[in-house]
């Protein structure tokens, strides 16, 4: 006997067909993190032209420094996930040693720059800026992120999310 197919079946596997023919799957792909990049400074443009035409324009450098802290942390991770986690890596993982001897001088440079300029820039922002400025650097932070996670649902859904059998 076969299974029954509904019309809001053949219309999930329409969308799933379509999506895959637009290179849709789902899946996060090596060039994600690269894109992310790119869509990251597109929306960052838009968000420091609409800061400067309503006329908050103490407001833009807070901001544009905050999407280069979010992004050079997304470029850190990255990094972090190449040395970490690649196929490269995994014979230093099987060896056992500690995450410190694994690290090449390339890794522990970024980290070491990572972190002491993020409590530097910390120290001194929560110093020397007023609240305003504090929350466009925290919003220009949080766009990176926000990009990541409307870039992820939107392939989610692209590839046919409901689509489960």
């Amino acid at each position: 006997m076969e299974p029954v197919v509904t019309v809001a079946q053949t219309a999930n596997q329409a969308e799933l067909d379509k999506a895959r023919d637009y290179g849709v799957t789902g899946q996060i792909d090596a060039g994600f993190i690269r894109r992310t990049y790119r869509s990251t400074l597109v929306l960052a443009t838009f968000g420091l032209l609409y800061l400067a035409a309503y006329g908050y324009t103490r407001l833009v450098w807070p901001a544009a420094l905050g999407i280069g802290v979010g992004l050079g942390l997304l470029y850190g991770a990255e990094v972090m996930v190449q040395n970490w986690l690649s196929a490269d890596a995994a014979p230093a993982r099987r060896n056992k040693k500690p995450s410190a001897e694994r690290m090449s001088p390339r890794t522990k440079l970024i980290v070491l720059i990572k972190y002491t300029s993020a409590i530097f820039l910390l120290w001194y922002i929560s110093r020397f800026w007023d609240m305003p400025s504090i929350a466009a650097f925290a919003g220009g932070v949080c766009l990176v992120q926000v990009s990541i996670v409307s870039r992820a649902i939107s392939r989610v859904i692209l590839a046919g999310w409901g689509n489960a059998k």
